[in-house]
């Protein structure tokens, strides 16, 4: 079991993919943006982010930059769960770093698969709750 911060500020987007993790046996932590993302990771600790690249205040690929740039949070596991499929917004967040681009609209067999991916690479952590 991994804990996420789900950041996006499509509700019904945020559901589906909470809904599915949790089938996953993830605890997720669902925001509505970048902004309330950063509260969070300031407060807690997490396996991995996955977020919205279009969002208003601060965007996903902002949000990334800002993640690598700290020293707790740089080797998090961050995808982009994201509408924007040009080559030059998957290599934007490929030279950001992060660790994999998820394309809207979410097909759950493939978006788990990703996420499974990812933290295979790291094991995740045994964390107390967030309430």
């Amino acid at each position: 079991m991994a804990r996420i911060l789900l950041v996006d500020d499509d509700e019904d987007i945020l559901k589906l993919a909470q809904r599915l993790l949790i089938k996953n046996n993830h605890e997720v932590i669902p925001v509505a943006n970048a902004l309330q993302a950063l509260d969070y990771l300031e407060k807690f600790s997490f396996d991995m982010v996955i977020s919205d690249a279009n969002m208003p205040q601060m965007s996903g690929f902002e949000l990334l930059i800002k993640i690598r740039s700290h020293e707790n949070w740089k080797n998090m596991v961050v995808a982009l769960l994201t509408g924007r499929k040009t080559k030059n917004d998957v290599q934007r967040a490929l030279r950001l770093g992060v660790d994999d681009y998820i394309v809207k609209p979410i097909d759950p067999i493939i978006f788990l698969e990703k996420v499974e991916s990812m933290l295979q690479k790291k094991e995740p952590n045994k964390w107390p709750s967030v309430e």
